[in-house]
């Protein structure tokens, strides 16, 4: 299959289980233009299985499709049109329209859309699967794929892995998730909405993609500012290192680096989010702002998609530490805070 195509035949799949066959239904009335089919789990009697389910929702693709979409039931999904035209910008690769606010690949997604680059490479250790896309015959085969985890997102990237076939997400995203009851246990990570949905935004202009060898990161569990470092060219395997390995790799001081960023977050001490959260955004968005340096690229933090991308971090990484009252008040504190780590990390 060519790098780009013009004719797309898109087949469509809701999972569901039984307990929420009425959320599938309304996904797929909402939807008409894509005849999605219902896939119900089909022993649900055994207890909820993701995998189990997508098994048979990816074997769904039509036999005269050449992609396959597959959404979970509480999937909010964009225009259609954007769909068909970020699969005809990247026909051989799988995509995740949506990928949480809090993940890894959010912050591939972050840095794509401060750098104004319509593709950000996944990279987790599983698949963003609440609205994904794959090419037919990649469906049909991960359909039969021998998985050895019981989670269908990490199944799935291990399949893609082993078929060479790379995983990317739009920038801005072409999908959101409804907050709502986990069958899978996943509520204890908090809310999982979009790092970057613009609803109503056109599909990707063009196939440059954001694939970081190094990539800041705020980590929701830890709460604290770390980066990832690439060990192999697919991107299966990565090594955590702290702000001060970073600062130093990049051949800054850190100690420096490290009392620019209190000084930056002094003024906030007494706020509704405590001063050393506010710390690791400042570090996050430094290293940001290092990063787009290297490349030559002075963001503009205030294009759409750079806007709304900045404005989830502190609601992805922050979920666990701080309630939604708490960081609402605190957004102007913490806009200002992402900019000024931002635009001390692009400095000369």
């Amino acid at each position: 299959m060519p790098e780009t195509v013009t004719r797309v035949k898109l087949s469509a799949a809701i999972m569901t289980h039984p307990a929420r066959l009425d959320r599938a239904r309304a996904l797929r009335d909402r939807h008409p233009e894509h005849r999605f089919r219902i896939v119900v789990d089909p022993h649900p009697e055994q207890g909820p299985s993701a995998l189990r389910t997508a098994r048979l929702a990816w074997a769904a693709a039509d036999p005269c499709a050449t992609h396959h979409m597959v959404v979970q039931d509480d999937a909010v999904l964009g225009d259609p049109d954007s769909i068909e035209a970020a699969v005809r910008q990247r026909p051989t690769d799988a995509l995740s329209l949506f990928t949480e606010w809090g993940s890894a690949t959010s912050f591939a997604v972050r840095l794509a859309a401060l750098a104004g680059v319509p593709w950000a490479e996944t990279v987790d250790h599983y698949t963003p699967t609440v609205a994904a896309v794959l090419p037919a015959a990649v469906a049909r085969g991960f359909a039969e794929y021998p998985a050895t985890v019981p989670q269908d997102d990490v199944a799935l990237r291990t399949y893609l892995l082993r078929e060479g076939v790379s995983g990317y997400v739009p920038v801005p995203g072409l999908a959101d998730h409804d907050p709502g009851v986990s069958l899978t246990g996943n509520d204890v990570m908090g809310a999982r909405r979009a790092a970057c949905h613009l609803p109503g935004a056109a599909g990707p202009d063009g196939r440059t993609a954001f694939s970081p060898a190094v990539l800041p990161f705020f980590s929701w569990v830890e709460g604290r500012a770390l980066c990832n470092v690439r060990e192999d060219p697919a991107g299966a395997a990565w090594r955590r290192e702290l702000p001060a390995w970073y600062f130093a790799h990049r051949g800054l001081d850190a100690a420096e680096v490290a009392e620019r960023g209190k000084a930056a977050v002094r003024p906030h001490a007494g706020g509704p989010v405590a001063p050393i959260l506010l710390y690791g955004l400042w570090v996050t968005a430094c290293q940001f702002g290092v990063e787009l340096a290297r490349i030559g690229v002075t963001p503009d933090p205030a294009a759409p998609a750079a806007r709304e991308a900045l404005r989830t971090l502190p609601w992805g990484v922050l979920r666990r530490f701080a309630p939604d009252a708490d960081l609402r008040a605190a957004e102007p504190a913490v806009r200002d805070l992402l900019l000024d780590g931002l635009r001390y990390g692009g400095a000369p």
